[in-house]
């Protein structure tokens, strides 16, 4: 019993591992080629109600703007892709207590 409660300790922390290097490289890539699957995948995956405004910058980067609107900060990133003649916007919205509250997409093809 004891073997098997310490394989699982190793599996848990290797996975982790693993998922920590993923979620690194797909935030590093976003943050330099702004490639809307990444952010799909950051958003799915990562981004979580309730997560401060340094966790979501450390996983985005810096948004393309900052604005308060109805006492909630708002961060802007945007991607227009003119090859496949697509953009996209997103609005990440942050609650008085700089905890992220809502995203919204908007996609014009």
């Amino acid at each position: 019993m004891k073997r098997i409660i310490i394989l699982l300790i190793i599996a848990s922390t290797i996975l982790s591992g693993c998922v920590s290097a993923k979620v690194d490289e797909i935030s590093e890539r976003w943050k330099k080629e702004k490639n809307v699957e990444d952010f799909i995948w950051l958003k799915d995956n990562c981004l979580k109600k309730g997560m401060s405004t340094e966790e979501a910058r450390r996983l985005l980067g810096k948004p393309l703007n900052i604005y308060m609107y109805d006492s909630k900060q708002r961060w802007l990133y945007i991607k227009c892709d003119t090859s496949k003649n697509q953009f996209y916007a997103w609005s990440i919205i942050f609650d008085s207590k700089k905890k992220l509250k809502e995203i919204y997409r908007k996609g014009i093809e």
